[in-house]
Formats: structure tokens, sequence, C-alpha cells
């Protein structure tokens, strides 16, 4: 698969909590951090950027820092609001204009890794149904028995559950999410939440039986969805399941093991503290 068949998801619809203020808005460089990602992302071939943006209103904040870019440029408001990274990962692949993958990072992610992207897309096409490295009955992540050569491990669709606590464990944010809770107060009706799903859902997994996550162990971004992953996702947000790294159990995934001048791909820029050191002083921020 060839960068420019994949469209970018760039998540940008976040409170920045621990940040104290939006991180998209952040200079870096002389230029927002939003404007940072969409123009590496472009870089790297991509030709179209859909910025998930949260509330529908913060699509005209975005779109003047974003203007003049030499791609095509389109916002997707959440449908679930304040859910999370979920529900701007939904609105992305919903916005979409046609089936096929989006390469998704959130806005705070300053290192995009070419060659890592380069072996995402590579195993997109080495991971086709019937391929040598689709197996007919899938393990679980990190089963040494379903990892074939390469380092490529795949994935079942059984459920992630979560350990006693209800914590879910993995490797972004801090390596724990909270555990499934009552549906958001603004959710959609269950009847609404099937319609959110888009047209991505009427693909359907029956229509497609392709890998729908290729990623990097552990890691929910700097990763390939594939749109028919919306219904997935509708049906999660829907019931109030927000645990991002949960997500890829129920997923039919590709896991690769990244090589060490790749792992920078994961830093984020989440805290004052990172963001100063990384302006100031140019120290890259650490993965989680």
């Amino acid at each position: 698969m060839r960068a420019e068949e994949v469209t970018g998801i760039l998540l940008a619809g976040g409170r920045s909590s621990r940040m104290g203020r939006n991180k998209a808005l952040l200079p870096v460089g002389g230029k927002p951090l939003l404007r940072h990602a969409a123009e590496a992302m472009l870089a790297l071939g991509l030709r179209r950027v859909v910025v998930a943006c949260g509330p529908a209103e913060r699509a005209g904040d975005y779109g003047p820092l974003l203007a003049g870019l030499p791609g095509e440029i389109g916002f997707a408001a959440d449908r679930f609001p304040d859910s999370g990274p979920l529900a701007g990962l939904h609105a992305a692949l919903t916005a979409m204009p046609a089936p096929g993958y989006g390469f998704a990072m959130a806005c705070d992610m300053p290192a995009l890794s070419a060659p890592l992207l380069a072996r995402l897309l590579r195993a997109v096409g080495e991971a086709a149904p019937g391929g040598a490295d689709w197996p007919a009955t899938a393990g679980a992540v990190g089963d040494s028995a379903s990892e074939p050569a390469g380092g490529v491990v795949v994935a079942g669709t059984g459920e992630t559950v979560a350990p006693a606590g209800g914590i879910a464990r993995g490797a972004a944010g801090g390596g724990e999410e909270p555990a499934a809770a009552g549906a958001p107060p603004n959710a959609p009706e269950p009847a609404a939440a099937a319609a959110a799903a888009g047209g991505a859902k009427a693909e359907g997994r029956e229509a497609f039986r392709g890998p729908q996550l290729i990623r990097a162990a552990g890691q929910p971004f700097h990763a390939l969805y594939h749109t028919s992953a919306a219904a997935e996702l509708a049906s999660r947000l829907a019931r109030g399941d927000l645990r991002v790294m949960a997500l890829a159990g129920a997923l039919r995934t590709l896991e690769l093991t990244p090589d060490a001048d790749e792992e920078g791909a994961f830093a984020n820029l989440n805290t004052p503290d990172a963001y100063e050191r990384y302006v100031r002083l140019g120290e890259q921020p650490k993965a989680p």
C-alpha cells in the first residue's frame, strides 16, 4: 500500500487537562503543534488529513491554522461528546470519503517515523486475507505460536478483559486506563449509535476481512485503522467503554515490533514540563 492511499487522522479534540491549555495550539518552531503534525503527515506522502476536532466549533478555530497546506484538510466533530480519543477516532473514520485505512496520530506527538509508517503500509499488503502473514486462525497478541517471521503478531477478535480492580493496563497514558463505565451523559441512544457508525459500518466485517488495526506492539497511535473499525468503536462508545488499549482485542489486529530508532514516534507532549523541555532545550519527550 502507498502512503497516498491512506488518510491522515489527527486527534485534536481533547481537553488537554494535564497540559492546562489546548495542546493543538502550542507553538513549536514558530507554528502551532497542530500545523506541525499536519505538515509532517503530508510530507510523508499522505494527500488528505482529517482533524478530529472534538466540538464542532473547534473546526472554525483550527481551519485558519492549517490554511495553505499542500493537501486536502477536513474536520470531523465528535458524535459521542466528551468520550475521549475513541470518539475522535470514530469521528475521523466515519468522515473518510471511502473505505480504507487512516493513519492515526495524536496532535501532541511531534515525531513521525517514516520508516515505521513504511513498515505499517507494507504489512497491509503482506497480511491481505489468504496471504502468507494472515493465518486462517489468529491467536492472541503476544502468543509466540501466532507470530510469523518479521516480528508481526496477529491478534484475534476476543475482548481484552480488565484485571481485578477495574484497570486495563497498556503502554499509553501512563499504563493505566479507567475501566468501562456507564454510557456518557450525551451518548446517542442505541439506534442512533448504530447510525453513527456511518458508511464504514455498512461495509461491515463480512465485507472486509483484512486487518482492521496495524500498530506497533502496545501503542494505539502512529497506527493504521481501517474504516470497518468504526462499527466496533460506535458500539463501545454507546455503552461508555472508553478504554483505548482494550480496543485492539476486539479488532483484527497486526502488531509489529518497533526498532529502537522508531521508538521516538510514540513520545508525546502532554505536560507543561515535557513541552518546555522540548521547546527550550531541544529534549525529545520520552515514549510512554
